[in-house]
């Protein structure tokens, strides 16, 4: 099932497995830029005990963007996305990146959510470690050229192959040819949310402070979001579990869809 919501002005593309009815509900919520294809991997595996919904964030893939994007407004659309959705319904949410604001957010507000996986995270570490491997986070995301938005490709994975690298030529000129309204639409929430040291503190650090009933997965790769930071949230949060894929980069779906898949198994299984 597909369609578009009406939510706050927006039209949000919104999609759900229609088969599997009696399995539990995982809502991806996507990263910067991205989509809810992004799952795509992991929802072509055929040995789940979950089924999968998706939405696109305003301004992402096939969603308008008619206000200010910012985590919290990100965040609030998820919040009236689930209650209008999900109604009768408890649902888990998978996050990746970015997404794991609004997962935090509504973990925290909505009693529907039960629990909450984490890949890669967006977190309060990503700027307080000199020399870690997010010196050209910014450029990664909003390139100045097209070797900028080519560098932000390559390195979204481990050990890319030569097909992955002819693919994303392409997918690099596509990107810099938009990139004024990339920046348009996306300026403040870079500049002044994800790479703000201070919103890092203070925002997000309340909203990992504030939860404990989400699990976090990240790869050994990753030069996004780093190991470092990872094992620094882990030193801060001992009473959550964190599962490191290892010879993973950030596009962790793209990488290793069968290992989130058996984590993700092994926990509703024991529950």
């Amino acid at each position: 099932m597909e369609k578009f919501i009406d939510i706050f002005d927006e039209r949000i593309y919104f999609t759900m497995e229609d088969e599997k009815e009696d399995l539990p509900i995982f809502l991806f919520i996507h990263g910067f830029a991205d989509r809810g294809l992004t799952i795509s991997p992991l929802k072509q595996l055929k040995n789940r005990k979950y089924k999968i919904a998706t939405l696109d964030l305003p301004g992402s893939g096939k969603s308008s963007l008619k206000n200010n994007a910012s985590l919290e407004y990100f965040s609030k659309i998820v919040f009236k996305l689930i209650e209008k959705e999900f109604i009768d319904k408890e649902i888990y949410i998978i996050s990746h990146s970015m997404g794991a604001i609004p997962g935090l957010f509504n973990l925290k507000v909505n009693d529907k959510v039960k629990h909450l996986f984490l890949l890669a995270p967006l977190n309060y570490n990503l700027l307080s470690i000199e020399n870690d491997l997010n010196s050209d986070i910014f450029k990664w995301l909003l390139p100045e050229n097209e070797n900028d938005a080519f560098d932000s490709l390559f390195n979204l994975v481990f050990e890319p192959n030569q097909n992955y690298i002819n693919g994303i030529n392409l997918l690099a000129k596509k990107i810099f040819d938009s990139i004024d309204l990339r920046k348009q639409k996306f300026g403040f929430l870079v500049k002044e949310q994800i790479l703000s040291k201070n919103y890092l503190n203070n925002q997000i650090r309340k909203l990992f402070d504030e939860n404990s009933n989400f699990t976090v997965i990240f790869g050994s790769e990753d030069k996004f979001v780093s190991k470092n930071q990872m094992l620094l949230l882990k030193k801060d949060r001992p009473d959550i579990k964190f599962f490191e894929i290892k010879k993973c980069g950030h596009a962790m779906f793209y990488q290793k869809a069968e290992e989130i898949n058996n984590i993700i198994n092994e926990y509703l299984s024991n529950k």
